[in-house]
């Protein structure tokens, strides 16, 4: 999603241009054939596959011609339709060989299964039909005959419910979850999601196949029967479907999750699931059993399952507003809806668990968001981890919305100096930085062990202090003449306070991207790994004309070096106030000798070994060579910039 605001979405070099072929061949067909037989991962273990199918081909270090000397104005970074693009294109890879056999080498076993039933023949029959309606005549006989068997259906499904990625037991009932009686829509796109989530180069054509089928399934039933779009379910699905297209690489994919997130929210919106009235208290006693204690559960459960999926919406709205830098399209004031309830309470095995823990917990109205926007020191009450985790996105979402009304602001005063007072402006940042200052004093202790909410935190505060979008222009985005013409404000910013709190937050990002287990640097993850890159980044090569002693040597007349990546103190508040000190990031112990043989740090003004040592961030977060394709394009685009940056300043300077 490396893009500007706007129109731009990205066709990188991974994308699926027209001369990447997606369809799937013999070789692909064989894969799959095994797969239906031999399930290559189940829900406790997973490895992914070595090799990657959309490998240019290069070495980790090399670049791709189209963005070895300008990362941006030599790629197509805008989705261009073409004759082969349309909804039924990917219909091919619906095709899978069975031997008939169904018998899986290694099935998820059942201690680690994440729902006790297992998806049944009608489930998988209630899938096929539902694809048939959407499929091309051509295609057809050859999806039925060819679909997934049961027990990889199931696998998948599986793999979804289990991945840390998903996070899909936040928002989808786990203990009462039954394949077989949910809509064929939602488990097409949670098999999808699953089958995208493996990293397997023929599993992710197959995902991609029903999560295109699943988005033009459902709003064909809205069409038909307009009920249904206050249907739980469908709305679940339909969100499933955006996440996999907003963080799939695919620029297609990504203007489609653009565009088709305003009718979800319309719905949610004008069927009141904004609004505190469509959550009714839910009665309960002692003497509550059998038959009507399980249907208050079951209330209870779709009753929580909107205020869950509504937050979710929430958290994809401001992801990918910051992703793809666009106005965000929930607005945090509209947000009268109570918090979700306690974890204790979501994760009951049994109605008769969940009545006690029901009953045990005090009885008084659940908060809405806008109390902790208010008092942030709330957060200091949370006493279950996931309970804290979850109010913190719900938090971070609204004070981005927040933070882009001062972004905006702050732009307009840039292009017209004088329209907005600059001390209003300033007021708005301070406030902003206050509110997250003083969220991060509370909730220290509780997310000590949640490093993406320390990333999304830095995000913001990164935001407040520099315009990634000027960057993407100076970087080339929009070609050689508007960067040029940006250099001054690019020259100009560096200089001062604001450049240097950017590249401390920056930092910060790095310092967090540590902590993130394996294989979890992805999706909006990764563009905050892209956004401190360009800061680090610019930062270096804006200051390329100081002098270097200046710059390079922590034995300087400017001081000792700060490393942006480590712990706050006197020497960090010195350089980011007085401009004291080397800016530096610190290299990985277990990268040093690949980048710096004699030292653990890279000053700021080395741009180039800066920017290696963020790939090797997103290169060491995988076991294999096997990444998503977001993470894929990003790691291009560094490696682009790497190598273009000097002729950048140049061409700037001339």
């Amino acid at each position: 999603m490396l893009f500007a605001s706007g129109t731009s979405t990205p066709f990188g070099p991974f994308s699926f241009d027209p001369d990447m072929s997606m369809e799937l061949d013999d070789i692909d067909l064989r894969f799959l054939d095994s797969y239906n037989v031999n399930i290559p991962f189940g829900a406790d273990e997973y490895t992914p596959t070595p090799s990657n199918i959309f490998s240019m081909g290069e070495g980790a270090g090399s670049t791709p011609k189209s963005i070895c000397t300008d990362a941006y104005r030599t790629s197509h970074w805008s989705f261009r339709p073409g004759v082969n693009d349309h909804g039924g294109a990917e219909e091919e890879n619906l095709i899978l060989t069975d031997d008939g056999r169904n018998q899986p080498e290694k099935r998820v076993p059942v201690e680690t299964r994440i729902t006790s039933a297992s998806l049944a023949t009608a489930g998988r029959d209630k899938l096929i039909t539902t694809i048939m309606r959407s499929c091309r005549t051509d295609s057809l006989f050859k999806a039925a005959a060819s679909f997934p068997s049961i027990n990889l259906l199931d696998s998948l499904l599986q793999f979804y419910f289990s991945s840390p990625s998903s996070e899909a037991r936040y928002f989808l009932h786990a203990p009462t979850f039954d394949p077989n009686k949910k809509r064929s829509e939602l488990i097409m796109a949670m098999v999808a999601h699953g089958a995208v989530l493996t990293l397997d180069p023929t599993f992710l054509k197959l995902g991609f196949a029903m999560q295109e089928s699943a988005r033009v399934a459902i709003p064909t039933l809205w069409e038909g029967k307009n009920a249904l779009i206050r249907d739980l379910q469908l709305t679940q699905a339909f969100y499933i479907t955006l996440e996999i297209g907003l963080w799939s690489g695919h620029s297609r994919k990504v203007e489609i999750a653009e565009s088709f997130l305003q009718p979800i929210l319309t719905m949610l919106r004008r069927g009141g699931r904004f609004k505190n009235s469509s959550y009714p208290d839910i009665s309960l006693s002692q003497n509550t059993r059998g038959e009507e204690l399980e249907e208050t559960w079951n209330e209870w459960v779709e009753q929580e399952s909107f205020k869950r999926i509504c937050f979710r919406i929430l958290r994809h709205d401001s992801n990918s507003s910051a992703s793809l830098l666009t106005n965000p399209l929930v607005s945090y004031a509209e947000l009268k809806l109570p918090l979700p309830a306690s974890d204790r309470l979501w994760s009951a095995p049994t109605a008769e668990r969940w009545k006690e823990a029901f009953l045990a917990e005090i009885l008084e109205p659940p908060p809405a968001i806008g109390a902790y926007l208010e008092d942030p020191r709330l957060f200091a009450t949370i006493s279950n981890r996931n309970d804290l985790l979850s109010r913190s996105h719900a938090f971070l979402s609204c004070i981005w919305s927040m933070a882009w009304e001062y972004i905006q602001l702050n732009s307009m005063q840039r292009t017209v100096p004088g329209r907005w007072s600059g001390i209003v402006l300033k007021s708005r940042q301070d406030e902003l930085l206050k509110l997250l200052e003083h969220f991060r004093l509370s909730t220290e202790p509780g997310v000590a062990c949640a490093p993406d909410v320390t990333m999304r935190t830095e995000q913001i505060l990164l935001h407040l202090y520099i315009s990634i979008e000027d960057v993407q222009v100076f970087a080339g985005i929009e070609g050689p003449e508007r960067s040029s013409a940006i250099y001054p404000i690019i020259k100009d910013w560096a200089k001062g306070e604001s450049a240097r709190r950017a590249v401390w937050h920056a930092g910060q990002i790095l310092r967090a991207a540590r902590l993130i287990p394996k294989e979890q640097i992805r999706d909006s993850l990764a563009i905050m790994m892209y956004h401190a890159s360009l800061a680090l980044w610019v930062y270096g090569v804006a200051c390329e004309d100081h002098p270097r002693d200046t710059l390079r040597s922590p034995r300087s007349s400017s001081g000792r070096e700060v490393f942006l990546d480590g712990t706050d103190g006197v020497h960090v508040q010195r350089f980011m106030q007085l401009g004291n000190g080397v800016p530096c990031i610190q290299i990985p112990s277990a990268d040093a000798t690949a980048y710096a043989s004699s030292t653990s740090s890279i000053p700021l003004a080395c741009h180039e070994t800066v920017m290696d040592t963020v790939v090797a961030y997103l290169h060491a977060n995988y076991l294999g060579e096997g990444r998503p394709l977001l993470v894929e394009e990003i790691i291009q685009i560094m490696v682009g910039l790497r190598n273009s940056d000097k002729t950048l300043v140049d061409r700037s300077l001339a």
